[in-house]
């Protein structure tokens, strides 16, 4: 066949039969290339749960940001109660989020709707009083390194060791957060169990999830400097569903731990051969 008739009977090279599998890059833009359209549809329906927490975001961070004057106790309290109140209805979209990317992730069939309304309806009990603890707990530490910066007193030994602290606890908080959605996604254990599980896979398993907790950080805090400054930019990043492609790397990074710790794979696999085996009729 011509070049303007090409053979399609014809097989292609296929795939080897003992091809190992693909790491790092390699590995996020297979699954990129092969789930864009799922990871664009999670990542429009992750944006419309963080509404909320965007509005309260404007409301506290604008004067803080744009006004020469500090604002008072009671604005800054307000403004960190709403942010909690945004964080719980972003909470159950985070895991289900995550529970559509970890099925990506570990190469599971999957239909997007439905893996979606799963994950929000099995974990927004949980993750709506702890997402919401989390966020304003972030956000008094943001409005913390926010108000050291415009202090004029920033070079005294005693406020760096102030930036530190609030730095680190930014890491531990933003980690617990991250650690604990992976687990209420596949896990059913008490709320303070989950906590601690976070805090030491963070500080056990700092290889892998040291680097997905900081680009977490990264992202929300690049996401943020786009949202509180106008820009076109944050409607570009919203548009072409970057929040999920964030979401990928980061469960990629941190799905090897998870597994390693819990064997979640081995007890996935032993539900669904139950499953299996009470649907097979006798």
């Amino acid at each position: 066949m011509g070049i303007f008739s090409p053979n399609f009977d014809r097989p292609g090279p296929g795939v080897p039969k003992n091809a190992p599998p693909k790491k790092g890059i390699a590995r996020y833009f297979e699954m990129f290339t092969r789930d864009f359209s799922t990871l664009w549809k999670t990542s429009v329906l992750l944006t419309l749960c963080a509404a909320p927490l965007m509005g309260a975001m404007f409301f506290l961070f604008v004067p803080l940001l744009y006004s020469e004057q500090i604002p008072t106790i009671g604005f800054l309290i307000m403004g960190i109660l709403l942010t909690g109140v945004g964080g719980m209805v972003l909470g159950p979209g985070l895991c289900a989020s995550h529970t559509v990317i970890l099925k990506i992730v570990r190469d599971e069939p999957g239909f997007f709707w439905h893996d979606f309304q799963k994950g929000w309806r099995s974990c927004w009990r949980q993750s709506l009083w702890l997402s919401g603890a989390l966020c304003m707990t972030i956000t008094l530490d943001s409005v913390s390194l926010l108000l050291f910066l415009r202090s004029p007193q920033k070079s005294q030994p005693a406020s760096v060791f102030l930036l530190s602290c609030i730095l680190l606890s930014l890491l531990v908080f933003f980690g617990v957060w991250f650690a604990s959605c992976l687990q209420i996604v596949y896990m059913s254990i008490p709320t303070l169990g989950m906590i601690k599980n976070s805090l030491l896979l963070l500080f056990g398993r700092l290889v892998r999830m040291l680097p997905a907790t900081l680009l977490c950080i990264i992202s929300a805090a690049v996401g943020s400097v786009l949202f509180l400054i106008p820009n076109p930019i944050f409607l570009f990043v919203l548009l072409t569903g970057v929040p999920a492609w964030l979401l990928l790397w980061e469960d990629m990074l941190a799905w090897p731990v998870m597994d390693e710790v819990f064997q979640l794979e081995q007890q996935l696999t032993e539900q669904r051969e139950r499953k299996m085996q009470q649907d097979t009729p006798d």
